[in-house]
C-alpha cells in the first residue's frame, strides 16, 4: 500500500503506511521473512521521500542478502529524487558485489537520465567487473540514445568490449537515429551490431538474442525484409541449443537457454511483422514450464502490434497458469482500450478467472481510461477492481481520478475497525 502511495504522489500518507508497516513486520517471528518484509519497506519509505528513515532501516536489517537488496533500493529512490552523491555513497557501501554493481548501474542510468552524462559513464567505467560494466555502459548508451545524444551514445556503444552488449548498444543507437528520422545512418548502424552479433560464436544463445535485437533495430529503420531474414536467423541459431537432460535441469532451476532464445526471436519476429512464424515459434518450444511464459510474450507483443485477435486467441491458450493466462489477457485488454475499444477491452478485463489478475486488468484498462478523459468509466472499473482482487492494486488509478479518496477510505477504515470493537 505504502508504495502505491508514494508512486500517486501521496507522499505523507505513504510514509505513514510505511511507519505502520515496519512495526508490523518487526512482529515477525522468522528472521528471514522479517528481512524480506523490513527490505520492502525500507524501499516504500525511499520512495516515499523519508530518505534518512529508509536508509537507518536498510543498514538495521541483520540479513546480509536482504540488507544490500534494501541498500540497493534507497540508492536507486535517492538517485531519482537527484541526491546523487548521496546515492552513490550509499551505493558504494554496499559490501556484495553484485549487489554493488547493479546499484551502481542502475545511478548511472538515472544520472544519464538527469542530463548527467559524464558522471554518468564515470559511474559506469568505475564497475570492476567487466559483463557488468558493460552491462551499465549499455544502459547510459541507451539513455543518451533516447534523449538525441547519438553521438555520445555511439562512442560509448564502440567502447563497449562485450560483443553482445556492444551490439545491443548499437541497435538502441540504432533506434534513436530512426526516431530521428535518420533512416540511412540508423541501417548502417544496425548493420555495424549485426557484425558484431555475428562474430559471437562461442554462446549460441548470446548471438541469438543479439541477432533478434539488431532485427527490431533494423525493422524501425524501416529494412524490413533484412529484419524479417534476421529475426528468421536468430530462431535458427536458438533451435541449435540443445540441452541433454531437459527435465533434471527443470528440476534443478537451470534456465531453459533454448526457450529464452526462441522467445527473444518470437517477439523479433513479430516487430518485424511475422506473426504466424513468431507464434510456432514459441509454440515450438519443448519444456512444458517455459512455453506458458513465452506465449504470453508474443500475446502481448501481438496485442501492441494491433494483431488484437491473434493476441487474445494465443492468451487464452495458456491453460497454466492462471496468472500467465491473465496477465497476457490484462495486456490484450490494455492495448484494446488505447486503440480505443473500450467495451471489448473491458470484457477481456472481466473474462480473466484469476481474481487478482482480474483486477490488475481493470485497472489498465482504467487508467488507460482516466487518461483519455473518460473519468466516470475509470472510476467504475477501479471501483470493480476492489472488489475483485488486492484493492491497493486500484490505489494510484482511484488517486489519480479522486486524490480525496484516501481520507474517506481512511475514515471508513477507522469506522469499521471501531465497530469490530466489543
Amino acid at each position: 500500500m505504502a508504495a502505491a502511495l508514494a508512486q500517486a504522489g501521496q507522499h505523507q500518507q505513504a510514509a505513514a503506511a510505511a511507519t505502520d508497516a515496519e512495526t508490523e513486520a518487526r512482529l515477525i517471528a522468522r528472521p528471514e521473512l522479517e528481512a524480506f518484509a523490513l527490505a520492502d519497506v525500507a524501499g516504500a519509505l525511499a520512495w516515499a521521500g523519508q530518505h534518512q528513515q529508509a536508509e537507518d532501516l536498510a543498514r538495521s536489517i541483520t540479513d546480509p542478502h536482504w540488507r544490500a537488496d534494501a541498500l540497493a533500493g534507497v540508492a536507486a529512490a535517492l538517485a531519482q529524487a537527484g541526491q546523487h552523491l548521496q546515492a552513490e555513497a550509499i551505493a558504494r557501501s554496499i559490501t556484495d558485489p553484485d549487489r554493488q554493481a547493479t546499484a551502481l548501474a542502475k545511478m548511472a542510468e538515472v544520472l544519464a537520465q538527469a542530463g548527467q552524462h559524464l558522471q554518468a559513464e564515470a559511474i559506469a567505467r568505475s564497475i570492476t567487473d567487466p559483463d557488468r560494466q558493460a552491462t551499465a555502459l549499455a544502459g547510459v548508451a541507451a539513455v543518451l540514445a533516447w534523449t538525441g545524444l547519438h553521438l555520445q551514445a555511439e562512442a560509448i556503444a564502440h567502447s563497449i568490449t562485450a560483443p553482445y552488449w556492444q551490439a545491443c548498444a548499437l541497435v538502441d543507437v540504432a533506434a534513436g537515429l530512426a526516431r530521428a528520422g535518420q533512416s540511412q545512418r540508423a541501417a548502417d548502424t544496425a548493420t555495424d551490431a549485426e557484425t558484431i552479433a555475428r562474430s559471437i560464436t562461442t554462446n549460441p544463445y548470446a548471438q541469438a538474442e543479439a541477432l533478434a535485437k539488431v532485427a527490431e533495430g533494423l525493422a524501425q529503420a524501416g529494412r524490413n525484409q533484412r529484419a524479417a531474414d534476421i529475426a528468421t536467423d536468430a530462431e535458427t541459431i536458438a533451435r541449435s541449443i540443445t540441452d541433454p537432460d531437459p527435465d533434471a535441469s527443470a528440476r534443478l532451476g537451470i534456465p531453459d537457454w533454448q526457450a529464452l532464445a526462441l522467445t527473444a526471436a518470437a517477439v523479433a519476429l513479430v516487430r518485424t511483422g511475422q506473426h504466424q512464424q513468431a507464434e510456432a515459434a514459441a509454440r515450438s518450444i519443448t519444456r512444458p514450464s517455459s512455453r506458458p511464459s513465452s506465449l504470453a510474450l508474443v500475446a502481448e507483443e501481438l496485442a501492441r502490434a494491433g494483431n488484437h485477435q491473434q493476441a487474445e486467441a494465443i492468451a487464452r491458450s495458456i491453460a497454466f497458469p492462471p496468472d500467465t493466462q491473465g496477465e497476457a489477457l490484462a495486456e490484450v485488454a490494455e492495448e484494446l482500450a488505447r486503440a480505443g475499444n473500450h467495451q471489448q477491452a473491458e470484457a477481456i478485463a472481466r473474462s480473466i478467472s484469476d481474481p487478482d489478475s482480474q483486477a490488475k486488468a481493470l485497472v489498465q484498462v482504467a487508467a488507460v481510461l482516466a487518461q483519455a478523459g473518460k473519468h466516470h468509466p475509470a472510476a467504475r472499473l477501479a471501483a470493480a477492481a476492489c472488489t475483485t482482487g488486492k484493492w491497493t492494486t486500484a490505489i494510484r488509478v482511484v488517486l489519480s481520478l479522486m486524490p480525496s479518496a484516501i481520507t474517506t477510505l481512511a475514515r471508513t477504515l477507522e469506522e469499521h475497525d471501531s465497530a469490530q470493537d466489543p
